[in-house]
Formats: structure tokens, sequence, C-alpha cells
């Protein structure tokens, strides 16, 4: 369905401003404060106050101005490394890597290698030992990636991250670790149902299984997965930046 600019624009507007508010809420501003003409906390209250129906309508609206070109996603760079991540989704798995601190980042789906190097720079400032796995079926990690001083952090497994000999390496190098899993490789129903029954074991109480991209498919074996075990709950907490690419796809272990 087409949707006119000026109503994509509108809602991108909208959408910046609660931005406004989620940051600025939580941000102690010193005085004297700037007045932009804008009362953001009424805005918020009236984004609060709107059918469910009308607050998605805007937060689609918004990921399709971000998406319209369909190279604005795939124009993001890690240091010169191209890097498909939604910037939102960034800020909050940063947040969990600093709150779980953990001894090893699982990531299943490693394409130019970026994201690998990106987590490990995070990983790096509250696990200075730590160290980054990243799996894929093949090797399309660009020069720079293997060569970047943050490398070292980061151990490349090329195979199917379903693959018994992988999920076996994996396992042997995880052993007595606190693991952050992100999964992030194919995102069909199938796979990430084998990818969640293979490594879920891994993830400690308190820790996280992130997975990317769930509309495109996966979001149905997340679904299952959580009405089968427990152990796991959908943390929508996580979601509170409203654009994300993982809905229900922050899967934190109460048990």
């Amino acid at each position: 369905m087409f949707v006119p600019i000026r109503v994509i624009a509108r809602s991108f507007v909208v959408f910046q401003l609660l931005l406004c508010v989620f940051i600025g809420s939580n941000v102690a501003i010193a005085e004297p404060k700037v007045d932009y003409g804008i009362d953001a906390n009424k805005l918020y209250q009236e984004f609060l106050a709107m059918p469910e129906a009308k607050k998605k309508k805007i937060t689609q609206d918004f990921s399709r101005l971000l998406n319209s070109s369909g190279t604005v996603m795939r124009s993001n760079h890690f240091h010169g490394i191209q890097t498909w991540q939604n910037p939102f989704d960034v800020w909050v798995t940063q947040e969990i890597i600093s709150e779980v601190k953990p001894d090893l980042i699982l990531e299943t789906g490693t394409f130019r290698g970026g994201s690998s190097l990106m987590w490990a720079m995070y990983l790096e400032q509250v696990s200075p030992d730590g160290r980054v796995i990243t799996i894929d079926i093949e090797d399309k990690r660009v020069p720079r990636s293997k060569t970047h001083p943050l490398a070292a952090k980061v151990d490349f497994l090329l195979g199917s991250s379903t693959a018994s000999d992988v999920v076996a390496d994996v396992k042997r190098r995880a052993k007595g670790k606190r693991v952050l899993i992100i999964l992030d490789s194919l995102h069909t129903k199938d796979h990430v149902a084998d990818e969640l029954a293979n490594y879920a074991d891994l993830v400690p109480v308190g820790g996280y299984i992130i997975i990317q991209d769930t509309p495109v498919g996966a979001i149905d074996a997340i679904h299952e997965f959580v009405a089968a075990n427990d152990a796991f709950e959908i943390d929508k907490s996580r979601e509170r930046l409203l654009y994300t690419f993982n809905l229900d796809g922050f899967l934190k272990r109460v048990k």
C-alpha cells in the first residue's frame, strides 16, 4: 500500500519527539532549560492515550520511511565495515551486555564481520577477557574485519549454526562460561527453533537470548519455545525504544 510521504514524514517527527521523551525522562538536564516550543511530555501522554492500532501505525510509518529506499540500513557501518544492524536494537543490546557481563557472546550470522567486532568492543569494557564466537555458512568477512584490532577477540566458525559438529565445538568453548546469545542467521521458523533447542541451555539465569529480525519468520518459533519452556520469558521492557527488528525477541532466562 502506498503511504504519502507527508504522512510518513509527520510520523517520523512524532516518533523523534517520543524518543526525546524516553531519553529526556531519564537524563538530568541542567538549568536553564531550553524552550523549543514543544511540550514533549504532553505529546507523549497523547501518544499513550491513542488506540493501540494508531500507535502501531506511527511505528510502522517510521519503519517505512527508514527503509523506503532499501538502502538506509545497508548504509550502516561499524569502523568502516558494512553492518546491517538497527541502531535502536544495538543500543538495547549493549545495555544487556553491560548488565549481564558475559564471558562469551555467541553470534550466529556473521556477514561482513562488523557486528561481531562491535559486540567485542562492548564486551571488552565489562569482561576484558571475554570473547565472541560468530558462525556463518560462508566466509563473507571483508579484509578489514579480519585485521581490525578487535578481531583478536573474535573466533569465526565456518558452517551451519545447527550442524552437530559446530554445536559441539561451541559447547566445548562455552563450558563453564556465562554466555549471551545473538541469533541473526537464517530467520526461518524451523532454523531458529533448532538454534534455540541447541543453545538455550548455555544461557545462565539472568542471561539473554536475543533473536533478531523476528517478523521475518522467527516469531512463531519464539512463541512456541516460550510456551514449552518456562525457564525463559519475553522481556518486553527491552522494546521501550518502540522501533525494533527484534519483536518478542529479547528472551530472558528466569530460572
